[in-house]
């Protein structure tokens, strides 16, 4: 089986059977021969003339000699089917060259004529040359007594039959056997090239008909009298009396007047044939010059009128092939619908010869058809049913419909002839198809002029037909378009981003409202070049848009500044994309420029607030995310320690210097940890963890706040120190909860807090580090939202004011902290035991435990809290609804 590939590609096909041209030439050489041959010696025998010693002697004699004048032949053929040979070879070597295919055509055609001269001028002439030799030798070595007439009769059968005779039986099979290998060779060249009329010689139709017709009708006269007048001759030899020349003279004449007979005969024949051949010839070489006027007028009852009248009809289909091109040249600069419909369907009416022709379309939402368009009808807009008559018929059914008698149709509907007061006698209608083949519609023709329609109407229709669908199609896509241009010309008047086309050269095809608001231009800037919209100092934007051109790569600008003609900087988001037309080829460039002016000084306000990535967060959000909303949070305060007294001993220029150097400090490790930065409360500091977008490491990242700025502080107290100053104490309590989160205050004056009880007891467990002497406190909600890895201590089970429920605070125990001595000696452990004993009121139990703590670490203030309560409840114990809950009523 041949695969796509190689019907696609002829070098990629399997080897053809390579033909042995000169083998196959060879045989049919040989074959006209024996035909000649046997011929001659039948001829012979039944002459009565040869004895059949004579017969067999001059056949064996000129056989010795038949290789003298074949082998001349041979060789003649082999120059002749040179170019044959070479063509094939190539093809067994597997080349397939144009040029020598064209040759081997060239000697195809030429073949058959080039064998006729052949046999004419070598072989003939041979072959009567060798006849001659051959009496001699039989007269003069074997004593065979060949008389004169017989010698005559014996070369003029050579020269004037045999040759002829071999010729046509050649030159029959030659054309027969070239045909076969033209069909080969032709695919492999394309069209017809020059060459080849240029160098065949054209052998016509009339010489070959007279060639033939007088071989058959003269010859056998010829040969007929030369026989009867050898037979008399032979006859006056014996001393036959009666026979004188007047006999001779009668059978000469009659002789002759039979060949003058036939000869004309002949010429009269070809004369008939060549003449409608010429008439043929003489029309089409019109024809192919273009002028499509032409009729062969039918002037005989045989296979002529067959041709002339197949020739007309071809003629008469190119006729319409033309006009349908024509109209759709003519239609192909409308736009209009209905003159597009009306051109194509006054066209098809001319052509088809109707009455009249229209076009009805589907209504999908009445599920009626109605007319489009219709040629003689003066009434407006006609609506029926859209399985009514035969146009409904040919839209459901979806085929192609000829009615010859409209009336006798039960699915003509008369209706619409009694509103048109028309007379419908026959009708060809066909469906419209779209290109998926859905259905949207039925042209119809109505009343051929002069009988009824047929096929050929029916093609023509169809093609009229795919042609109005290509319209209605075409009117589709165009409303389609129109639409998407007009929605895509709403989108850039709507973006609030700068849009700008440029071509290749930089000048502007298009610019959106936005553009010409950033650019603030009153009046249209199409046309100008982009380099002269912006100052100098922003000529590397033209160097980009041009190098995107080039290397047909987008290429983007973030945070980056423009100048505008009018020296203002504009903060900017720059995108330069590449565009293409249909072919995928680059004409200019699409610049979306985001102004980022008004989100720069909104960023550099929230960035006071706000972590760098916070306020990320925030200008991708939107301000939505600013709103008011009850989420979770963490709540980190911070105080400094006898900060009074501190203030009291410095001037006001070094109290805000040192607040400044502590709150750039502080602030900094908040904002590393993803932190927002409510307010600076004096000398104390809220941070809020959670906020605007909520997290699962919020807790944590509040607790790493805090750590991060005791070892903050810790270095600042290191240079206090060296500087003699004195050093800074500071406490952090940490929440975790349910607060209310958004902007909050007057129209005036806006902040963006928190509010809630998470809040206030954040600020509370703040005020009790002083109490317990902890740097960090944290409540029981923070602590199990942080990992397991942060070391803590329980420090207590309180009440704050404004709670009834009691609350577990523990103490964040740092590793380079003042209290690691606690984490070495086994003081965390006996801290925990020691508040167990404790709630369980084993007063005594528990100081012992704390009392031991408190040697190893005699600065921890909540073993000496601990110690103090043991004393006070061995002296006077609680009473038995005690629940070990301390209460602090300030705040």
């Amino acid at each position: 089986m041949t695969t796509l590939k190689e019907a696609i590609d002829p070098t990629t096909r399997p080897a053809q059977t390579v033909p042995n041209v000169f083998r196959d030439i060879i045989v049919i050489y040989v074959k006209a021969s024996a035909f000649a041959v046997a011929s001659f010696i039948v001829l012979m025998l039944t002459d009565g003339s040869y004895s059949v010693w004579q017969v067999a002697a001059f056949m064996i004699a000129i056989g010795t000699l038949v290789p003298v004048y074949v082998a001349v032949d041979v060789l003649v053929i082999r120059g002749q089917i040179a170019p044959l040979r070479k063509y094939f070879d190539g093809v067994a070597a597997g080349r397939r060259d144009p040029k020598a295919a064209v040759e081997a055509i060239i000697c195809l055609l030429n073949l058959p004529w080039r064998t006729v001269v052949r046999i004419l001028t070598v072989h003939g002439p041979g072959a009567g040359m060798v006849g001659g030799v051959t009496i001699i030798i039989c007269n003069t070595l074997l004593d065979l007594n060949f008389s004169t007439t017989q010698s005559m009769f014996l070369l003029g059968f050579i020269l004037i039959f045999a040759t002829p005779a071999h010729a046509l039986f050649e030159y029959f099979a030659i054309t027969r056997y070239c045909e076969q290998l033209l069909k080969q060779i032709w695919p492999q060249v394309r069209g017809f090239p020059p060459e080849i009329a240029a160098n065949v010689r054209r052998m016509g139709l009339k010489p070959k008909l007279i060639s033939l017709i007088l071989f058959i009708s003269t010859m056998p006269i010829v040969f007929l009298s030369a026989s009867i007048i050898m037979k008399l001759g032979e006859m006056g030899e014996f001393g036959l009396a009666g026979i004188d020349a007047k006999v001779y003279w009668s059978v000469g004449s009659i002789s002759l007047v039979s060949l003058l007979g036939g000869l004309a005969a002949s010429l009269l024949m070809g004369q008939e044939v060549g003449h409608h051949v010429n008439q043929m010839l003489s029309v089409m070489n019109r024809v192919e010059r273009g002028d499509l006027k032409q009729e062969l007028h039918i002037v005989s009852a045989d296979e002529y009128m067959q041709l002339y009248r197949g020739f007309n009809m071809m003629i008469e289909g190119l006729r319409s092939e033309i006009e349908l091109l024509e109209v759709t040249k003519d239609v192909s600069g409308e736009i209009q619908l209905d003159a597009l419909l009306g051109r194509l369907m006054q066209s098809a009416a001319m052509l088809l010869d109707a009455e009249r022709a229209s076009v009805f379309l589907y209504d999908k939402k009445t599920d009626e058809l109605y007319s489009r368009y219709a040629i003689g009808l003066e009434r407006g807009d006609i609506r029926f049913p859209a399985s009514a008559g035969i146009a409904g018929h040919v839209f459901r059914s979806g085929e192609a419909l000829q009615v010859d008698d409209a009336y006798a149709d039960p699915r003509f509907n008369r209706d619409v002839d009694r509103r048109t007061s028309f007379r419908t006698r026959n009708i060809l209608c066909i469906p419209i198809l779209t290109k998926i083949g859905e259905q949207i519609g039925v042209t119809q023709v109505i009343n051929k002029r002069d009988g009824a329609f047929n096929n050929r109407d029916l093609q023509r229709l169809t093609a009229f037909t795919s042609q109005v669908s290509v319209v209605l199609e075409n009117a589709k896509l165009f409303d389609e378009v129109l639409q998407v241009k007009n929605y895509n010309e709403n989108i850039l008047k709507s973006a609030s981003d700068s849009i700008i086309t440029v071509e290749s050269d930089g000048t502007i095809i298009k610019i959106n409202l936005a553009g010409q608001n950033l650019l603030a231009k009153d009046v249209d800037p199409v046309g100008r070049n982009i380099r002269e919209l912006f100052a100098q100092s922003s000529d590397w934007l033209f160097a980009a848009v041009h190098k995107v051109i080039e290397s047909g790569k987008p290429d983007n600008f973030t945070d980056t500044e423009i100048v505008t003609e009018d020296d203002r900087a504009v903060s900017a988001n720059i995108k330069i994309d590449p565009l293409f037309d249909a072919e995928e080829k680059i004409i200019g460039a699409l610049l979306s420029i985001e102004d980022l002016s008004d989100e720069k000084r909104l960023k550099s306000s929230m960035s006071r607030y706000l972590s760098k990535e916070v306020v990320d967060q925030v200008m991708s959000g939107g301000l939505d995310a600013l709103g008011g909303k009850d989420q979770e949070v963490s709540v980190l305060f911070s105080d400094i320690r006898s900060f009074s007294s501190i203030a009291e001993a410095l001037s006001a220029t070094a109290i805000v210097e040192m607040l400044n150097e502590y709150f750039t400090s502080m602030v900094d490790q908040v904002f590393a940890n993803q932190g927002v930065l409510d307010k600076f409360i004096g000398d104390a500091v809220m941070a809020i963890y959670g906020t605007p977008f909520p997290g699962p490491k919020d807790a944590e990242n509040a607790v790493k706040s805090a750590i991060g700025m005791f070892r903050e502080l810790d270095a600042m107290n290191h240079a206090r120190a060296k500087a003699g100053k004195p050093p800074i104490k500071m406490g952090v309590g940490i929440n975790s909860g349910r607060a209310v989160v958004g902007n909050i205050g007057s129209p005036k004056r806006m902040e963006y807090t928190v509010i809630g009880d998470a809040v206030n007891l954040a600020s509370r467990i703040e005020s009790l580090t002083k109490h317990y002497g902890a740097e960090i406190l944290i409540s029981k909600a923070t602590l199990q939202r942080i990992e397991p890895k942060l070391l803590v201590r329980e420090v207590d089970l309180i009440t704050v004011k404004g709670k009834d429920l009691p609350e577990t605070i523990y103490e964040v125990m740092r590793e380079d902290g003042p209290k690691r001595i606690l984490r070495h000696q086994g003081g965390l452990a006996d801290f925990a035991g020691g508040i167990e004993l404790y709630r369980s009121r084993r007063f005594a139990d528990a100081a012992t435990l704390f009392d031991a703590i408190a040697k190893a670490a005699p600065d921890d203030t909540p073993c000496k809290i601990y110690l103090e309560r043991c004393s006070r409840f061995m002296a006077a114990p609680p009473p038995d609804n005690w629940d070990g809950v301390w209460r602090h009523e300030e705040k």
